[in-house]
């Protein structure tokens, strides 16, 4: 009984959640983080995934035209140099290095990786903003790949660099940030805790109904991402960098698939890319972010949110555990 009232509890909650959130991210178009209040940021280095388009553009463009240098990791090269190019126009002394890279091929990741390190002996924040949304008949762990394991290999590799450049520099304290960027459909996954266990450790489909395949297994994603951000600080205590979530707002981005009902009501009440921006700075830069914030869910335009309440329990219990144990497993070859 105790076990059903809590279900009921978190429905509720969540219900409310969502319709809260629709009006915040649909309906009002305020920001609530200036970009123009960004400091001088010389010296400082960040790497940024999908980071020449839609958001990662215009998080790239102003993060470079306060100084900083970001590394910016896509499989596009030819847009990518274009999108440099369009960047160099606008700031001339802007710092963009790209580094290819195809979360769908996971042998891509430690090559990047290890091209960007060889190259810089700090890093101060990282923004994993890459991630698909899938078609029809993209299979599930496909989205998976693309949208978890890839961005946690990533981590992986830059983890010693992040870390030690945190530890150097002290009196930095909460400046240096691991940034996931989920979705607003943490709040209408249909399974308990979010994550579909049983299909996901089968290798099964995570819906037997074939027009809600695409979401759901874009949910699962965007739900891993959550745990994600909160299992690294578990596995990382002390390490002197902050890990945060975010659902940037509804935005017309090119991640949205043609012709499909999310993305033509997004096209009305969506807004334009660059305020997605505003919520992902937020997350890598507010100086309201502290360590007593670790683990935080950031909303639109730059605020803090929540996480449906279930979600959060199950990523900081076993649940969370088990899921960074099985990317783990996952990734071990690469």
């Amino acid at each position: 009984m105790a076990s059903y009232i809590n279900s009921a509890i978190d429905y509720s909650k969540s219900t409310l959640a969502f319709f809260a959130g629709l009006y915040n991210n649909a309906v009002t178009g305020k920001y609530h983080y200036d970009p123009e209040s960004i400091p001088n940021l010389e010296g400082k280095v960040f790497v940024i995934t999908g980071g020449l388009r839609g958001i990662g553009l215009h998080v790239t463009t102003f993060l470079t035209s306060k100084g900083a240098k970001v590394y910016s990791l896509s499989r596009n090269a030819a847009h990518s140099r274009a999108a440099i190019d369009s960047i160099h126009e606008q700031h001339p002394g802007a710092k963009i290095e790209y580094v290819s890279i195809d979360f769908n091929d996971l042998s891509t990741v430690g090559p990047a990786a290890k091209q960007l390190l060889a190259q810089e002996p700090e890093i101060h924040g990282v923004i994993h903003n890459a991630g698909i949304f899938p078609e029809k008949d993209t299979p599930d762990d496909v989205v998976f790949r693309v949208n978890v394991l890839g961005p946690h290999l990533l981590q992986k590799y830059l983890d010693n660099v992040l870390i030690a450049t945190a530890k150097k520099h002290p009196n930095q304290t909460d400046q240096f940030r691991i940034v996931w960027v989920s979705s607003f459909v943490q709040f209408i996954s249909l399974k308990h805790g979010g994550i579909d266990f049983d299909n996901l450790l089968k290798g099964t489909p995570l819906t037997s109904y074939e027009r809600l395949a695409p979401m759901a297994s874009y949910t699962h994603a965007k739900v891993a991402n959550i745990y994600d951000s909160i299992q690294w600080i578990k596995h990382h205590p002390d390490s002197g960098v902050l890990s945060v979530s975010l659902h940037p707002g509804a935005v017309r981005t090119e991640l949205n698939p043609v012709g499909s009902p999310a993305t033509k009501l997004i096209e009305k009440v969506g807004h334009d890319p660059v305020y997605g921006a505003y919520t992902e700075l937020y997350a890598l830069l507010s100086s309201e972010i502290t360590s007593a914030q670790n683990g935080a869910h950031i909303v639109p335009f730059g605020r803090m949110g929540t996480i449906r309440a279930d979600i959060e329990r199950a990523a900081n219990g076993p649940e969370g555990e088990r899921l960074w144990n099985y990317i783990e497993d996952q990734i071990k070859d690469f």
